[in-house]
């Protein structure tokens, strides 16, 4: 008995012992797997981070090449001065909702260009740049909705008259160049693909040539999914028609948008084609817009006292839209008029009842330079009236 429990005793230790060698391997195996685990994670981090270092330089380098002008300033003052809820109007439109969900539902590819622009025309003063903010926002939202795997963009640039360096076809196109670059500036191989242009098949100029410029838009909207490109103002750029004409062929093969915002003088169907969507902007469509913008800003003139009780907000807001004619600058600069300190309560009622005062723009304009001429000393009204003539007579504003 006792030699066979001294058997079994040294069997189980045996096997114990084994158990403990395996189970001693297994643990440094899992140590091994666990080091060389952290080992890759930890080179794969270092590679990514010095990948991610490597594309900021060279998008940096890249943005300066493309010598973009601003191209947010325009953008960014409208978006600030929209009244929240104001546009929705036109989003709701039946002509605005059919044409932005058939740049989605078809292949693009193979569509005339003339089918992928939209052209919304308005007089001067309509509020076009204010609703250009809006239409940028709802088509965001439709590239994150509808594009959530087949990634899209959108870029855009307001032409302004009044400064030089956006009023031509190449600003923009340089603009909207650097903007995809940097919605994309994660992207190794977009990066790779500028730079292979910059500096191997470019002039090796420092800054980018015009027409190397189209062909970073070219191939960066190829690689893209939906994409919409937003130009406002379009009569501000003295060579509209071949911004046109060169978007016609930066945006072919892709699955680009276009929506160009401007006065109705300018004749985009006859130079892009028939196919042409276009959008008039009517009288009667911005009224919701503009009382929503006007109703806090007689409210709070009322709180002050700058009005007579004889009329309600209501139907001072009333009144005030019955005049304008669509124009929402005019409302705007209506309501800087009733808030000048030189006018009495009497002076704002009869402003707003008496339809042969202040109306249209250039009556408003004129006002507000004789009101201007009442309230300086005559020394400084001739320096002001001086600056006026020189900016009606610059060739450059």
């Amino acid at each position: 008995m006792d030699r066979e429990k001294q058997e079994s005793r040294y069997y189980h230790d045996k096997t114990q012992q084994r158990l403990d060698e395996f189970e001693v391997a297994r643990v440094q195996q899992d140590e091994g797997q666990r080091a060389r685990l952290e080992d890759y994670f930890a080179r794969k981090a270092a590679d990514e981070a010095e990948r991610a270092e490597r594309n900021m330089k060279e998008s940096m380098g890249l943005r300066a090449w493309m010598a973009a002008s601003d191209w947010t300033t325009s953008f960014n003052a409208a978006e600030k001065h929209r009244t929240e809820n104001t546009g929705n109007w036109f989003i709701r439109h039946h002509k605005y909702k059919s044409w932005i969900e058939n740049q989605f539902k078809r292949e693009l590819n193979d569509v005339e260009f003339s089918e992928r622009l939209l052209f919304i025309s308005g007089k001067p003063g309509y509020g076009k740049t204010v609703l250009s903010t809006r239409i940028i926002s709802d088509i965001r939202r439709c590239i994150g909705r509808d594009e959530p795997t087949d990634k899209g963009a959108i870029a855009f640039f307001y032409f302004n008259a009044q400064h030089h360096d956006s009023t031509s076809n190449e600003s923009a196109l340089r603009a909207i160049a650097t903007q995809l670059l940097h919605d994309n500036k994660d992207d190794t191989d977009f990066i790779d693909l500028a730079v292979l242009l910059m500096d191997d098949m470019g002039s090796g100029q420092s800054t980018a040539t015009e027409r190397e410029i189209q062909s970073i838009i070219r191939i960066f909207l190829g690689r893209l999914g939906a994409s919409f490109l937003i130009f406002d103002a379009l009569d501000g750029c003295r060579d509209w028609e071949e911004l046109l004409e060169t978007l016609d062929n930066v945006t072919r093969g892709s699955k680009c948008s276009v929506v160009c915002l401007g006065r109705p003088h300018l004749c985009v169907v006859k130079s892009v084609g028939s196919n042409t969507s276009q959008f008039r902007l009517e009288t009667e469509e911005n009224l919701g817009d503009m009382k929503r913008y006007l109703e806090p800003k007689i409210q709070a003139l009322y709180k002050r006292g700058k009005f007579p009780d004889s009329l309600t907000v209501t139907e001072t807001v009333e009144k005030i839209v019955s005049r304008a004619d669509s124009m929402f600058l005019w409302v705007v600069l209506m309501i800087g008029y009733l808030s000048s300190p030189l006018l009495t309560p009497n002076n704002r009622l009869q402003a707003i009842n008496d339809i042969h005062i202040l109306e249209g723009l250039d009556a408003m304009y004129k006002q507000i330079l004789e009101d201007l001429k009442r309230r300086l000393p005559k020394s400084l009204w001739s320096i002001t009236k001086r600056m006026f003539q020189w900016l009606v007579v610059a060739q450059t504003p």
